[in-house]
This record gives structure tokens, sequence and C-alpha cells, in this order.
């Protein structure tokens, strides 16, 4: 007999096809970039509750039809970026941006950027810009966000800069970006202890905080891995899982 193979996938996000539940937070972000301020979005919630399954989730819905002709989305792990600074964070955009351009043009100003010794969020213009002229809006899917908020003294002014230049470029007109972000913290928390000249970069953002399932969703969650599987759990089983 074989071995039956385990759906389940602990220590790792979930693959979009056994994504369950957050019907709230995934349908509150989508109407918030389909809205006529191309709104972004924080998630927020504890370790393991999920947060990177959702962006990764959110990232294939948008590359679906019909809201891919609308969205250019782009998953970005900002643990990918060693040492922060917003050079570093720019390349590594540019470089996973790559491979989804197909325009010839952008790729040689992209090029042209990565030659450069630094790179700002106002240099970044010129790629939003066009992939907006183009019909869509860039969305970058950013996680663990803890790693670009920097607040020791040696950081928290590049950390300053950084954000009020990230909240400039996703609040311009034409709005050819939108970032949903993922963190364990709310963004009031994460930039505490930041004093922004202006706006505070958490404002324009519509905050969503993730929740245990409900019960409703740990029935869908058992319903969706033990499909095909030929396994049962019992009642006790089932709510240890639940607990």
């Amino acid at each position: 007999m074989a071995h039956p193979l385990n759906p389940f996938t602990p220590y790792s996000p979930v693959s979009p096809a056994y994504f369950v539940g957050r019907e709230r937070e995934v349908q509150g972000i989508l109407d918030h970039l389909a809205s006529a301020a191309l709104g972004s979005s924080a998630i927020s919630g504890e370790r393991r509750i999920g947060r990177t399954s959702l962006l990764h989730y959110l990232n294939e819905r948008l590359s679906e039809t019909p809201l891919q002709e609308q969205f250019l989305p782009l998953y970005v792990d900002c643990q990918s970026v060693p040492r922060f600074t917003p050079t570093r964070f720019w390349q590594r955009v540019l470089r996973l941006l790559e491979s989804k351009i197909t325009d010839d043009s952008l790729g040689k100003a992209m090029a042209r950027l990565l030659e450069q010794e630094e790179i700002s969020c106002t240099d970044f213009e010129i790629v939003s810009d066009r992939v907006y002229e183009d019909g869509q809006t860039l969305v970058l899917l950013l996680d663990e966000f803890e790693w670009v908020v920097r607040t020791d003294p040696a950081n928290v002014e590049m950390t300053q800069d950084f954000l009020s230049g990230l909240r400039a470029l996703i609040n311009r007109v034409p709005k050819g970006l939108a970032l949903v972000i993922g963190a364990v913290h709310p963004l009031d928390r994460l930039c505490e202890g930041i004093e922004f000249r202006g706006s505070p970069f958490g404002n324009i953002f519509l905050q969503l905080r993730l929740r245990p399932f409900t019960e409703a969703e740990v029935d869908q969650f058992f319903a969706r891995m033990l499909k095909d599987t030929g396994l049962e759990f019992t009642e006790d089983e089932r709510n240890y899982v639940k607990q």
C-alpha cells in the first residue's frame, strides 16, 4: 500500500491552490486596489498566522484574468535585501521585475538604473510611470517589512527618508505604484520612534490584522486539505488541530 502524501505544509507558505479563508481580507485589499485611489494595504499578524501565504495568494489572484490587465504584481521578500539600503532595495525590485517586462524601452531604462551607484524612490518614478502608460499599476507585495524599518540610531534617518519617499511615490499622480505590506506589527507600531517631517508613513494604508481562522474556515481547511487523500481525521484530531 502506497504511503499517502502529506497535503499539509508546516514551516512553509501554503500554495495558492490550497489557500483557504481570509475572504474578507482578500476582498478588502482587492477592492482598495481597484478603487479610484488605487490604494495600498498593510497586513499584520503574529508569526505563523499566514501573512506570507496571503501575499502569495494575492500575487496569484492579481496575475489572473481579468486583474492582470490592470495590475502587474511582484512579490518581494524584504529579507532577501541584505544590509538594507534604499539602493539595494530598488536593485532587488528591478532584478525581479526584469523577468516580467516585455517592453524593450522600459527594460533599457531599468538597466540604466541598475548601473547607477545609488537609486532613490524618485529614480524609480520612471519605471512606475512607464508601467502605468502601458495600462497597468505595479503592485509590490512586500513581505517581512520589518527588515526595511530600522529605527536604531545609526539607521533611523535613512529609514525616515526612505519611507517618506516611498509614501510620496505611491501617493503621486499618475497612480503607477501600489503596495501590499506584510509585517508582524501594524505600521504605527512598526514606525514608533520615527519622527516624520510630513505625514506619517502609515496613514494612507488600509490596515488589516489577521486573526485565527473562524470555525467555518477551519472546516474549509479540512475539506481542502483532505480531499482525494483517502484520509479522515477523528473528531478529537480535528479539535486538536483547531486548537
